[in-house]
């Protein structure tokens, strides 16, 4: 997870904090759990071209981090980690751990902050989000937001790799705490990746409900002056961000939900890495980061599934797919 930073511990001392054969089978489980569930949405959107809206492109975008952080980087080399009791596999492998840490989580982090500034969008400018926002404009605001966070987070791992690296054996892979370097810079990159993101989602959500219910409010005011149901079709299209009421309300059921999920799963682990990286702090470091980690884990594994169940296109393609699937079997 995020920003991590050493501490001063034996493999012995791992391997007694916690227990480390259920820490690999977790991991081990998780890898195949996410790419399960991750993959089989990403391939219903590669199938069906009616899933490939401007909007599902940040729910792929997601995904697809999902799978590289989770499946790809940091649970397959936490099991081998794990299946050794300490951190074996030497330095290019740890900075290549580092990079899914750091970077790829970040890209995760931002994933979810596109999904939520994507809804203020349709919320408070309905007329240009239908008229700008194009599949081809949410592609460039992805691979745009990729390329910012590697420019602005990559520099950290490749220093720390060339110059500050510390005995992974001994103090596990981590960023080096004992160089100001390092350390300082990780704290000033723990907001702009992690913190504002979450903080930002969490602030959106107030907003939103607050947007929609002024829309609603002044939907029924117009239709309650003129007494023309054309009116009401007309105000709901000016101030909903879908084409239908019933579409945008799935839209805000599926938000509420992720934003749900994100307070519980996100915010434990990044306040305590925060203040891990102010202070210090090394009370029970080893077991809170697995925990921290775990739960990172659990938000990966429910956001394909969450989506599915709320965003009634993506269900239904679901659902007769795998009908087709196991009726050819």
């Amino acid at each position: 997870m995020p920003l991590n930073y050493s501490h001063n511990t034996t493999p012995a001392i791992s391997l007694a904090l916690g227990n480390t054969e259920f820490f690999l089978w977790t991991n081990v489980v998780f890898v195949i759990l996410v790419a399960i569930t991750n993959g089989f949405v990403m391939v219903l959107f590669t199938r069906h071209e009616n899933l490939r809206t401007p909007f599902m492109t940040y729910i792929i975008f997601l995904l697809g981090s999902n799978i590289l952080a989770n499946s790809v980087i940091m649970s397959p080399v936490d099991a081998l980690k794990h299946a050794g009791g300490y951190f074996w596999m030497g330095s290019s492998v740890c900075t290549y751990y580092l990079y899914g840490s750091i970077v790829v989580t970040s890209v995760t982090s931002y994933s979810h902050l596109l999904i939520t500034l994507n809804r203020v969008w349709a919320i408070v400018f309905p007329i240009s989000y239908r008229e700008y926002h194009t599949r081809r404009m949410s592609v460039i605001i992805c691979v745009v937001t990729v390329f910012i966070l590697h420019f602005v987070a990559l520099p950290l791992v490749l220093v720390d790799h060339w110059l500050y690296r510390i005995d992974e054996a001994v103090r596990g892979c981590n960023l080096n705490p004992d160089v100001g370097v390092t350390r300082i810079w990780g704290i000033v990159l723990s907001f702009p990746l992690f913190v504002c993101p979450l903080v930002c989602i969490q602030a959106a959500y107030p907003f939103i409900v607050y947007k929609r219910k002024q829309a609603t409010k002044l939907a029924v005011h117009m239709t309650a002056r003129t007494g023309d149901a054309s009116s009401e079709i007309a105000t709901n299209q000016r101030f909903l961000p879908r084409k239908h009421g019933a579409a945008s309300s799935r839209g805000f059921v599926a938000l509420t939900f992720m934003t749900a999920s994100i307070l519980l799963c996100w915010t434990p682990p990044v306040v305590y890495w925060t203040l891990v990286g102010f202070s210090g702090l090394e009370i029970n470091t080893l077991l809170l980061d697995k925990l921290g980690w775990f739960m990172y884990q659990v938000q990966a594994l429910v956001d394909p599934v969450l989506f599915t169940i709320c965003l009634t296109d993506l269900r239904k393609t679901a659902k007769t797919y795998l009908c087709l699937q196991f009726c050819r079997a």
